[in-house]
């Protein structure tokens, strides 16, 4: 009886980890606000970059002006259809903040310093050509 209970609390728990819902997935799309780097000898002003993430069931990819990045993300804290992701991409070994509002179909991505904070709102399915 022990082992039934024990069998089934475990299956529970692979069962109900955290997914980012179907309707929650898709492409997202935003602007990186311009900003400056202090290199110590001068500032390096950098352009504002159209960004898109794209959100699947198992996939990430995060496409800034014309440069793609694909990895995988896990669900860090899940509350209704609220979710914060930790985003690894293969092209770095910082993991990257993703909040997303999956009801209002808007995603903040954390910016790492000196890039600033990005606001990305999901596009329409039949808009959503990557």
């Amino acid at each position: 009886m022990k082992l039934i209970i024990i069998t089934f609390f475990i299956a529970f728990g692979v069962c109900a980890s955290a997914q980012v819902k179907k309707r929650d997935q898709g492409v997202y799309k935003g602007i990186i606000s311009s900003y400056e780097i202090n290199t110590g000898q001068k500032l390096i002003e950098v352009d504002s970059s159209e960004i898109f993430i794209k959100l699947e069931k198992s996939n990430f990819a995060i496409k800034i002006d014309t440069v793609e990045y694909k990895g995988s993300y896990e669900v860090e804290k899940r509350e209704k259809r609220n979710y914060v992701l930790k985003v690894k991409t293969d092209y770095s070994d910082i993991t990257e903040e993703i909040i997303l509002f999956g009801k209002d179909k808007f995603m903040k991505r954390k910016g790492i310093f000196p890039q600033p904070d990005a606001h990305l709102i999901k596009l329409k399915k039949k808009a959503a050509l990557w």
